[in-house]
């Protein structure tokens, strides 16, 4: 048993008083616990906060296939916080403002890359070569839906599951994002057609299944929503902060996801200035 001192929503859902489980994946600062066939990450205080995180102050390393019981006690839960007060001028000058806080050394991994605007420098990993066609695909699809049409997810958008090495794939990751700007656009209807488009794709890794149900009812790791609503709100003092989190989240996971919520994002501020535009001349 094991002191519990922070807890995800969804994880506190999980793990009912005196429920336990199997531990079925172990890294050096976590561990995956099987409860009932749903997942959670047991984790120490290095470890961020998220929707299935709990976080153990007396954290020690565990071993695969042993049984793990929360133990009681006080324990704060945590829910994904909200953007409040964003505006089209707002979120113009936070995706402005992510060019000039560029990291050449992120855009060797993963999907980094498209969180920024690419040109003929770009230089693209190996796994974002193979995502260049179907991030375009997705990218045309948001902006026929954000305009009103009723497009179905074009089945080659599910060439990004399983993409990357990892329990959770660049390609699971950036999905997963993307569902996280839908729901900070109170959009959760795009990100029930993601997570369906993803699910329907092909097989995907328990963790990442876990991660991208999650998602898909607007709930990820705390750094990952944070730097989402301050690009929002167009806080861009905070960005130098909130990128050094995004860095701890996994190899690239944190840019991956964050790849996949611009690409949300930056399609929505398209939207909404020719939507301006149109009111403009009327």
């Amino acid at each position: 048993m094991r002191a519990i001192t922070h807890l995800g929503y969804r994880a506190r859902r999980i793990l009912v008083e005196g429920a336990e489980g199997s531990v079925v994946a172990v890294f050096e600062r976590s561990a995956y616990v099987d409860i009932g066939g749903q997942l959670i990450c047991v984790a120490g205080p290095s470890v961020d906060i998220g929707p299935l995180v709990a976080i153990c102050s007396d954290f020690k390393p565990i071993e695969l296939g042993s049984r793990f019981q929360g133990g009681e006690g006080p324990c704060r839960v945590w829910h994904p916080p909200v953007a409040f007060g964003w505006t089209d001028e707002t979120l113009s000058r936070g995706l402005a403002a992510l060019e000039g806080n560029r990291n050449p050394l992120q855009l060797e991994h993963g999907l980094a890359a498209f969180v920024f605007e690419l040109n003929e420098r770009t230089k693209l990993s190996s796994v974002a070569k193979v995502a260049e066609k179907p991030v375009a695909l997705l990218r045309s699809w948001l902006a026929e839906v954000l305009s009103g049409g009723r497009d179905e997810v074009p089945v080659e958008i599910g060439a990004l599951v399983g993409l990357g090495p990892g329990l959770t794939p660049s390609g699971d990751d950036f999905l997963g994002g993307a569902m996280i700007a839908a729901h900070a656009l109170n959009r959760a209807d795009v990100a029930e057609q993601l997570c369906a488009a993803a699910l329907s794709a092909g097989v995907i890794g328990l963790i990442s299944e876990a991660h991208l149900h999650a998602a898909r009812d607007g709930a990820a790791s705390a750094p990952l929503h944070e730097m989402v609503n301050d690009v929002l709100c167009g806080r861009v003092e905070h960005f130098p902060a909130r990128m050094r989190a995004l860095d701890r989240m996994g190899h690239s996971s944190g840019w991956d996801a964050f790849a996949g919520a611009i690409a949300v994002l930056r399609v929505a501020n398209r939207s909404y200035q020719i939507l301006n535009s149109l009111r403009g001349v009327a």
